[in-house]
């Protein structure tokens, strides 16, 4: 390519998929640029770039692998955000023993100070989804638990985009819902790393 091509990101800095240095160079490059400073653009045989690429790479989600696959077949069509089913305790706990993963959105604090034995504390946020898919189990039907009805809304959106659609529903009435149903719950210390 021409030297003056211009060249953006796909992913900021900070993204699981970003490979540029945070700092990085100007946005958009160009191609002389790139060729300059980029150390990818200096592998020139296609063995030696994905040897080079793939030296070194951390940890990354579960659900990455995953989707390639979905990407080129498509997601499903649903119409519309399917709502969530309100579950029982009792319900959601014969669940949990058959191959269901509770996904307790609560902050932090709250899921520390009681939470549903082997439950996965993923707080609510804007990238709840992809902390999820890099805990849980890729393919396990998904229970939610929520600090409230409110996050159904944008939680929902933000597993079925990353290829988490198999969310059986919400445990009605949280942990106090869970307790009232005379399950135990459990504690967790705060660990400051």
């Amino acid at each position: 390519m021409p030297d003056e091509v211009q060249v953006y990101p796909t992913h900021g800095n900070g993204s699981f998929c970003s490979a540029s240095a945070a700092g990085g160079g100007s946005v958009p490059s160009t191609i002389a640029q790139e060729r300059i400073s980029n150390p990818f653009a200096a592998q020139t045989v296609e063995r030696d770039f994905v040897d080079f690429a793939c030296t070194g790479l951390g940890s990354y989600p579960k659900y990455y692998r995953y989707m390639a696959d979905i990407n080129r077949r498509g997601s499903d069509i649903f119409g519309c955000v399917p709502r969530l089913a309100s579950l029982r305790a009792l319900s959601v706990h014969h669940q949990l023993d058959a191959d269901a993963v509770l996904v307790d959105t609560r902050p932090e604090k709250k899921f520390n100070e009681e939470h549903v034995p082997g439950s996965f504390a993923v707080p609510f946020s804007n990238n709840m989804a992809v902390w999820t898919g890099w805990v849980v189990p890729w393919g396990q039907p998904l229970i939610m638990l929520p600090e409230n009805a409110a996050q159904h809304d944008e939680t929902v959106p933000q597993l079925i985009r990353i290829g988490i659609d198999r969310i059986n529903g919400y445990l009605a009435d949280g942990i106090e819902g869970w307790k009232s149903a005379g399950l135990p719950v459990e504690a967790t210390e705060h660990l400051d790393l």
